[in-house]
């Protein structure tokens, strides 16, 4: 799976470039999201604005960084397309992470 990351102050963005993150890419996408969280990124935005579908692999995936970072850390959502969103809000996802609509205002948010 195609990822881009770049540090923005204290906060790390992940960028999936891949339309889908499901059981082809979510093994590698867990891997390297991992190896990041253990070099001690303890806000993380996940930056979903070029995934069109999610399946549960891809949500487990999500929900391993929430359990890496424990109550130390933050994992945070944000460009989550229409079908994505849905599929969060119908496994209840959304009340545990934090969404937003844009990149610019999870990172103000996060960063202070």
């Amino acid at each position: 799976m195609r990822l881009e990351e770049e540090k923005r102050g204290d906060v790390l963005v992940i960028r999936p470039l891949e339309a889908r993150i499901d059981a082809h890419g979510a093994p590698e996408f867990k891997r390297r999201g991992l190896e990041l969280i253990g070099q001690g990124n303890k806000k993380v935005l996940i930056d979903l604005s070029a995934v069109d579908f999610v399946d549960s692999s891809g949500l487990g995936v999500l929900v391993s960084f929430l359990k890496a970072l424990g109550r130390e850390g933050t994992v945070a959502l944000c460009g989550l397309k229409g079908t994505v969103r849905e599929v969060l809000k119908l496994t209840r996802l959304e009340r545990v992470f934090q969404l937003f609509s844009e990149e610019e205002e999870a990172l103000r948010a996060l960063s202070g």
